[in-house]
């Protein structure tokens, strides 16, 4: 959680106008989506991850991040998570993404931070089944 929740705050001091745009794009796509299929998830998911870590624009902590990343949300993960699961995740990126767009460094690592946590409780409670 502390890798990417300073990858977001990196993100908010250091990305373009076009990089902030293109991840408020990338959740727009998760907004519009009302039935999402398990591989629209996956997908928008890593996008949207992808792109917060390549707009902090620093390729060690990026490489941390993928060395040392357990990649939680995957297919079979979607396929166990709820509707309320989804709905949380998109609240959660839509939280990222305000404070990106506001430039408010501290509160995009705070909501990274917290997304983090809560997919990782989210992984732990679904592999309990």
């Amino acid at each position: 959680a502390a890798l990417e929740g300073y990858a977001a705050r990196l993100a908010a001091r250091r990305a373009t106008d076009e990089q902030l745009a293109g991840s408020a794009a990338i959740q727009a796509a998760r907004e519009a989506q009302s039935n999402p299929t398990r591989e629209f998830r996956v997908a928008n998911n890593r996008q949207f991850h992808a792109a917060i870590i390549a707009a902090a624009r620093n390729q060690r902590l990026a490489d941390e991040i993928f060395r040392s990343g357990q990649f939680y949300f995957n297919y079979r993960i979607a396929g166990l998570t709820s509707e309320q699961d989804y709905i949380s995740n998109r609240a959660d990126h839509g939280r990222i993404v305000s404070a990106l767009l506001a430039r408010d460094e501290a509160a995009a690592e705070a909501a990274m931070r917290a997304h983090i946590l809560q997919t990782f409780n989210t992984y732990r409670r679904v592999n309990a089944l």
